[in-house]
């Protein structure tokens, strides 16, 4: 009798470089594409008229939008060469295309130099961006989680997610440093930084292993097909083709990204405006101030969570940190208006549940999928839910408060943002699990 085991002790044991090459440069990756937001407000005076300042603002902004856009394509493309060539092949045209786009967006003159060429240049090059940056979010945690297998997994995912938030925290100080160099603005020497650390990073990928998942499964196919030759661009299988008999995971990824990036940028971004609207007790830097503190302890609690998270597995964990961030956020609707105010300190409560909401949703989604389509299905979903459904949280937020400036729908909307995980469970609880 034989037992179909893979052993994966020396895929682990080999694990360690190339997850410290991938998680450095996804972490290189994030400080390039959110640079722009923090510069916003000065690239709205460099690229756009200066008759209105609030309306140049509101055109940076839009770029800004236009870049979530465009991550839908670059998931169908670099989902597809993921599943075709390879998950180290995609990673590198990730990442040496976001670091050419922030390059050329260092060098691009400004309006008072070309005129109205210098917005459309910026949109273009802010769609190349999102476009490249597409394919990356969901591959790196691919790729880091195929090389560890089944081995602490959720820590592994933690270590993407601390890169992430250390990218955007680095983008953050460059801009508040206001460094310059040899005459260069501030900006033009934080988006040059960046492009020249991803090329730099691009070559280091290039050395990267493919992971063994990707490399058993697709020898696996070519001798099912009885035949022996380079693999494709052109996969056999398209997207929307893959989508027939996993529709079920593809919807729960979406609703996921709602659940978990959505209310990430309610609490983080939508937070401090929220909390000091609703009172003069907490002014908006007060409310801003904790919400970094609360950032910083939400970003190093991640390998935390993740440790803790293999230990119990990745479904049970992430119920468990549904069901405690659906508690607090009850109780905090609960409370009357001061008290609530007065505990707002209670938020890092619900970031202590949300980390666990991190660590766990890849983990969760990967082992009910096949391995020559995940790249592609996870990474359009996660682009679709993180474009439409999360980045939309702040618009709607504040929708919300000039229908009804109160606490009540805000937190109800929360609550909305936490109960689509709830959905998301339903659908892959009952599903097979494969291998990572």
């Amino acid at each position: 009798m034989t037992t179909n085991v893979i052993d994966r002790s020396k895929d682990s044991k080999n694990a360690l470089k190339p997850i410290v090459v991938a998680v450095i440069s996804n972490l290189i990756e994030y400080y390039d594409y959110a640079i722009y937001g923090f510069y916003a407000a000065v690239l709205a005076r460099s690229f756009f008229p200066a008759d209105d300042p609030i309306v140049g603002l509101v055109q940076s902004w839009g770029v800004f939008f236009i870049g979530s856009l465009a991550k839908p394509l670059g998931a169908i493309v670099f989902g597809r060469i993921g599943d075709a060539l390879g998950r180290r092949q995609s990673l590198r045209w990730n990442l040496g295309g976001v670091g050419i786009a922030t390059i050329l967006i260092a060098l691009l003159p400004t309006y008072q130099s070309i005129g109205v060429w210098a917005p459309i240049s910026l949109i273009f090059l802010r769609f190349f961006q999102g476009f490249f940056y597409g394919g990356e979010v969901s591959g790196i945690r691919i790729y880091v989680l195929e090389h560890v297998g089944d081995r602490r997994p959720c820590f592994a995912n933690s270590l993407s997610s601390l890169s992430s938030s250390l990218g955007v925290a680095m983008a953050g100080w460059m801009a508040a440093s206001s460094l310059t160099l040899m005459g260069l603005p501030s900006w033009r020497l934080a988006f040059m930084i960046g492009g020249i650390s991803a090329l730099a990073l691009c070559l280091m990928r290039a050395v990267m292993p493919e992971t063994a998942s990707f490399t058993r499964a697709i020898n696996a196919k070519k001798q099912v097909e009885n035949r022996v030759k380079k693999a494709t661009f052109r996969s056999k299988t398209s997207t929307f083709e893959s989508l027939s008999g996993h529709f079920r995971v593809f919807l729960a990824i979406i609703l996921l990204s709602a659940c978990v990036s959505g209310s990430y940028y309610f609490v983080i971004l939508h937070g401090p405006t929220l909390w000091s609207k609703l009172s003069h007790m907490i002014s908006y830097q007060e409310a801003k101030n904790l919400t970094t503190n609360n950032l910083w302890f939400y970003t190093l609690f991640l390998p935390m969570a993740g440790w803790i998270a293999d230990q119990f597995g990745a479904l049970k964990t992430f119920v468990f940190a549904l069901v405690g961030a659906l508690a607090v956020t009850l109780i905090l609707l609960s409370m009357p208006l001061r008290t609530a105010l007065i505990s707002y300190h209670g938020l890092t409560l619900v970031l202590f549940f949300m980390a666990f909401l991190n660590v766990s949703t890849y983990v969760m989604i990967m082992n009910r999928l096949p391995v020559l389509i995940r790249y592609r299905l996870i990474a359009l979903a996660h682009a679709l839910g993180s474009s439409f459904l999360a980045s939309s949280v702040p618009v709607v937020a504040t929708k919300l408060w000039q229908i009804e400036p109160s606490k009540t729908y805000q937190l109800i909307y929360l609550l909305g943002l936490f109960a689509t995980g709830i959905i998301a469970v339903l659908l892959i609880k009952p599903l097979k699990k494969t291998a990572l």
